[in-house]
């Protein structure tokens, strides 16, 4: 098994008890992921993942982390099986078909059914050690996300009433998630 995460979660313990609870015999890490990962950064990663050869990828961490695993197996061209542990509420990363790249500061698509993973896996104490920035930016990108669902030109009715109350609930709730409180709906 290979986890890719930053080095936040290598140092913190996360990725060691993702070792442990998965049982692999054998198991890596490539933590070196950043924001917006680059296509160097991904073409490194692909490299590290062909010559340890794993059966399963794990994504921990926000939308860099899944986008940069997910374009590592796509790229290595083996049916890797990818796993996602999202530590954000803001990407979606983990359930779509689509991976960011950049190159020169331009951010390109990556997009391929491919891209999917297989699993995600959701632990809400993942998301009560994140720090307010954090917090705040992947607040608001669940808020640009539901926006954009409602004003987007395919939208109907039912994706209107589901993008009013994400947008809703995700602004009503911003500000006591940003204070750390873990009552919110």
């Amino acid at each position: 098994m290979l986890l890719v995460c930053d080095p936040f979660f290598a140092k913190n313990g996360w990725a060691e008890k993702v070792q442990i609870l998965s049982g692999a015999e054998q198991f890596e890490i490539f933590d070196e992921i950043s924001p917006d990962p680059s296509a160097a950064l991904v073409a490194k990663g692909t490299a590290k993942l062909q010559s340890f050869a794993p059966d399963t990828v794990i994504a921990l961490g926000g939308g860099s982390a899944i986008d940069c695993a997910k374009a590592m197996v796509y790229f290595s061209g083996k049916p890797i099986r990818l796993v996602a542990i999202p530590t954000t509420s803001g990407s979606g990363s983990e359930v779509t078909d689509f991976a960011i790249l950049t190159h020169n500061r331009v951010k390109y698509p990556l997009v391929d059914k491919k891209l999917r993973p297989c699993m995600a896996i959701l632990d809400s104490e993942l998301l009560e050690q994140l720090p307010p920035a954090l917090i705040a930016d992947a607040g608001f990108d669940v808020i640009a996300h539901a926006l954009e669902s409602y004003v987007a030109t395919n939208a109907g009715c039912i994706t209107d009433c589901f993008a009013r109350e994400s947008f809703c609930v995700a602004f009503a709730n911003l500000p006591a998630s940003y204070a750390g409180r873990s009552d919110v709906r």
